[in-house]
């Protein structure tokens, strides 16, 4: 008569890797610093734009901010691999490109090593063609690029990564957001009090 098999329980290693993801779901910065080792590493492909190497919390940062200027996306985990101190977790990544508005879903494989309760080394892996396929689209018609002065456009507000207050200064606005029409006459045009740009031009909305 054959037993059934009792999952065992995740390792240490496991659980931190976990706790982290739930951490960047919730945009929970001090938990992702806790969890990072002072000399963490991510090297990722160099043929992405936010492609490179990467150390430390400030390194970190960098990273995920020039991500973030590129794309708006989440990671679904949908299986992970114990590997004793290499945690592998496999999944995909869905979003839009900041710059054109194209969607993408692509695969993903996250390599995490962690050693005495700390992340030090992340290697993200990415459909790199397929990546760029959806980058490199070009912008749809109805749509224009917003070139801002403020620098703080050139991060999203709900970037988990940005130093910057979170308050919008004025003149700030999204960076994708469609082509507002000529003012009309009465009033009308592109109405930037705020982060995200208003347009109240007949036809045309913001994002």
């Amino acid at each position: 008569m054959e037993k059934n098999s009792v999952p065992s329980p995740p390792s240490p290693a496991l659980e931190l890797v976990q706790k982290l993801y739930a951490a960047f779901e919730h945009r929970d910065v001090a938990t992702v610093a806790s969890l990072l080792g002072s000399h963490a590493i991510i090297t990722q492909c160099a043929q992405l734009p936010w492609g490179g190497t990467f150390e430390g919390l400030e390194g970190f940062s960098r990273f995920f901010g020039i991500l973030l200027q590129h794309i708006d996306s989440q990671v679904t985990v949908e299986r992970y691999i114990d590997a004793g101190e290499c945690i592998v977790a496999i999944g995909t990544t869905r979003g839009t490109v900041n710059a054109n508005g194209a969607s993408f879903e692509v695969p993903v494989v996250h390599v995490w090593q962690v050693e005495e309760g700390k992340i030090t080394k992340f290697s993200p892996y990415i459909d790199v063609p397929l990546m760029n396929a959806a980058l490199n689209q070009p912008l749809e018609p109805n749509l224009s690029f917003l070139i801002c002065n403020s620098e703080l456009a050139r991060i999203p507000e709900h970037s988990p990564w940005s130093s910057r207050s979170q308050t919008a200064s004025a003149g700030a606005c999204h960076p994708l957001f469609p082509k507002p029409s000529p003012p009309a006459a009465g009033g009308g045009g592109c109405q930037r009090g705020s982060r995200w740009a208003r347009c109240t031009s007949p036809g045309r909305h913001g994002p």
